[in-house]
């Protein structure tokens, strides 16, 4: 690995991030970056198998495949990324149970599933799945995010923070991309309150970067 950003020695803010494309962090340091200052047990994060209900269409059930390779590899900058779109509510569905089949320290497989719902919403029931994501307690540590770490290295901890809170970070990111490219969105009563309320819970959210990122963008839309 080559000479560590001196920006990774502090939390990076979340007007810092770049999720455009993919749900990796692209400045200043990348999420892989990351994984590799402070290893994680690759096992103790590895993805859980999980079949798509069998309501998928054929052509959904290939880009399931697709989807369970790229959470396998890790490799959310795979260029397969960019089949996983136009989803369908039952595929929208499924997203979210994996989510939920995950385990909570694989921060990274987490932010991916937000990522793929959250930069195309297209119902209420999106929402409320984000919503859901701040109603989960704070991650502590990448080892064990029900336990802080002893053995936090000073030099890592500003971007061990941005990935223990990854997944709601990414959600926030995508909701103001897509209230950016879509403000008609605003003009659907569901959606608005489904917004609303998600922004609401994520103020709620007890890490500063979280929950002041949601206020910022209540008060830039006039929420």
């Amino acid at each position: 690995m080559g000479k560590k950003s001196s920006e990774a020695t502090t939390l990076l803010k979340p007007s810092q991030m770049d999720f455009t494309n993919s749900n990796q962090l692209q400045e200043p340091m990348k999420f892989e970056e990351q994984s590799q200052a402070e290893p994680t047990n690759v096992e103790s994060v590895s993805a859980t198998v999980f079949a798509p209900p069998t309501t998928l269409s054929e052509s959904e059930q290939k880009l399931w495949t697709t989807l369970e390779e790229i959470l396998k590899s890790k490799n959310d900058n795979d260029p397969l990324v960019n089949q996983i779109k136009n989803l369908s509510a039952d595929f929208r569905k499924a997203l979210s149970d994996k989510y939920s089949s995950l385990k909570a320290e694989d921060r990274n497989g987490r932010g991916f599933i937000i990522f793929l719902i959250s930069k195309d919403l297209k119902s209420a029931s999106d929402l409320d799945f984000l919503q859901k994501v701040y109603q989960e307690q704070p991650c502590l540590s990448l080892e064990n995010c029900s336990t802080t770490s002893r053995d936090e290295n000073p030099h890592t901890s500003g971007t061990d923070q941005t990935t223990m809170n990854y997944p709601q970070l990414v959600a926030l990111y995508q909701l103001d991309k897509q209230l950016a490219a879509k403000p008609e969105l605003l003009n659907d009563p569901a959606m608005r309150a489904g917004i609303l309320a998600t922004l609401k819970q994520a103020e709620a959210f007890p890490v500063p970067a979280v929950h002041d990122r949601a206020a910022q963008i209540r008060q830039k839309y006039n929420l």
